[in-house]
């Protein structure tokens, strides 16, 4: 069982991220009400964040590519993304004084829905290709930007996908209950860095050794670990 991919002439990938964009305004309104914040602070600090992350997207896809493609023509890396829209949130924060933990439990949230949307795009345009595979699920590419074609591959980008859609599901579901605390970032930073670290063994440009992406992985799942223990730590002064 095998499925076949041709997208030729469409720009799929400008679709998805497009549809990506628009999924994250509509939902950091929402997120933005739970957390009482005004909706003109909120218009300014998507702006931030948009701009935060596609200079971060481009410019980390430039350094892992190594190629001299010029910042317009570089791809996009979802962590580059991450990181850009995390600085530049914080710079907006500090310029307009308000709660980098509230913003960050406007906009972390969101991030496993939006790398999930933006990896639906990587599978039919044919990039971040899975290593070659015949079993169930197995893709093939009539055309693509990257992958090779006629060749059965795995499908890394639609699993990548959905348990990324499970984690933002799950999120979500406790998101009310846990509004006010680091609860819901650590347990993205967590998730999401140990799936990208596993998942991204089964990519073709694996090489054997552990690569950019799974280096920056790590350093998300230490960062969760922190706010683990930072938590625990304000809750313990809390009750004291």
């Amino acid at each position: 069982m095998f499925m076949i991919i041709n997208f030729e002439n469409i720009p799929i990938y400008s679709i998805f991220m497009i549809l990506a964009l628009i999924i994250n305004c509509i939902i950091i309104f929402r997120f933005g009400k739970i957390q009482e914040l005004d909706k003109n602070i909120i218009i300014c600090s998507l702006t931030y964040e948009m701009i935060g992350m596609i200079t971060g997207a481009k410019i980390l896809n430039i350094l892992q590519v190594k190629e001299n493609v010029g910042f317009y023509y570089a791809g996009f890396s979802a962590y580059g993304g991450v990181i850009g829209a995390i600085i530049f949130l914080i710079i907006f924060s500090k310029l307009y004084k308000i709660s980098i933990k509230k913003l960050s439990n406007i906009y972390i949230p969101i991030l496993p829905l939006l790398y999930s949307i933006s990896k639906l795009g990587c599978l039919f345009g044919g990039c971040c290709y899975g290593i070659k595979y015949s079993g169930v699920g197995s893709i093939i590419y009539k055309f693509a930007s990257e992958a090779p074609l006629n060749v059965n591959l795995f499908p890394i980008q639609f699993i990548e996908s959905f348990i990324n859609l499970l984690i933002f599901i799950y999120i979500v579901t406790i998101y009310k209950k846990n509004k006010s605390n680091l609860l819901i970032i650590q347990k993205v930073f967590l998730l999401c860095g140990i799936s990208k670290f596993i998942l991204e063994f089964l990519r073709d440009s694996w090489n054997g050794y552990l690569s950019s992406t799974q280096y920056i992985s790590v350093f998300f799942v230490f960062v969760g670990i922190f706010l683990i223990y930072y938590n625990k730590k304000i809750m313990n002064i809390k009750k004291e």
